[in-house]
């Protein structure tokens, strides 16, 4: 699962960098995404459940960055009470039910899309204490998950909202020991592309081949390709909420011998 990111968009040029190797373009997209950081909120400790907008590029213009809300609503829904309760459970679509479930075929098979990120949280269970864990890049560049996005006309303002959800894989071998929640089914993590992998994910779907070539972009990612840390709580009475501290370390009493 990912219900919880850091989304502070702190290295505008490192963004830019990921999406093209022109010059000319990354100055394109650094202007771009300057302009978009007016609306586009920095966050060190959100969650899904209060639908942040997050950066994204999608598959109908890559060099194009949007801010994107996170819970996908899809498009025949005309209820904006229903559109909520929808958006609450679209946070994240399994990439092993991608193409099966209503709420996400359509938006797998002809809109996807790249988040970028700084960081994820999932949290640790360890007798009667929940450990939060700080997960990032170990070369600190930007964090690119795959996506599926949808587009959706808000009843009440009669505007157009695009949508969207964060992929989901099976965890690497260092989340499988630290998501252990009881009650999940095994761990998870988010579906990080490597930068080979990020056009591909865009590509047109075509026929069940090509539905195959994706998915299989959708594996654990190294566990040693990413950094881990334990922070304060994030979460309750006394968590530490959005601000730039949310991300430093902290060694728990409970933690000792963990890692």
């Amino acid at each position: 699962m990912c219900f919880d990111v850091v989304s502070a968009t702190r290295s505008l040029i490192k963004y830019a960098q990921h999406r093209s190797d022109d010059p000319a373009q990354i100055n394109a997209l650094k202007e771009k995404l300057e302009t978009l950081t007016k609306v586009l909120e920095p966050h060190f400790n959100i969650s899904g459940f209060e639908h942040p907008a997050l950066l994204a590029f999608t598959n109908e213009d890559p060099l194009e960055p949007h801010a994107i809300e996170w819970g996908l609503i899809p498009e025949d829904i005309k209820d904006s009470e229903q559109a909520i309760k929808i958006a609450n459970m679209t946070l994240n679509a399994r990439m092993e039910t991608l193409f099966d479930k209503p709420s996400f075929k359509k938006a797998a098979e002809h809109r996807r899309c790249l988040i970028y990120l700084d960081a994820f949280y999932e949290h640790h269970h360890q007798k009667h204490q929940i450990i939060p864990y700080h997960i990032s890049m170990k070369d600190e560049s930007p964090m690119i998950i795959a996506g599926i996005w949808q587009e959706w006309r808000d009843p009440d303002s009669l505007q157009m909202r695009k949508t969207l959800s964060i992929v989901t894989t099976e965890g690497n071998e260092r989340m499988k020991i630290i998501h252990n929640n009881p009650k999940n089914k095994g761990a998870r993590m988010p579906a990080i592309l490597h930068r080979a992998e990020q056009d591909i994910w865009l590509q047109p779907i075509e026929n069940n081949d090509d539905r195959n070539r994706i998915k299989q972009l959708l594996l654990p990612f190294p566990e040693d390709a990413l950094n881990y840390k334990t922070v304060r709580k994030l979460k309750g009475k006394g968590s530490v909420g959005d601000i730039p501290s949310a991300e430093d370390r902290y060694i728990y009493a409970e933690q000792l011998g963990l890692f």
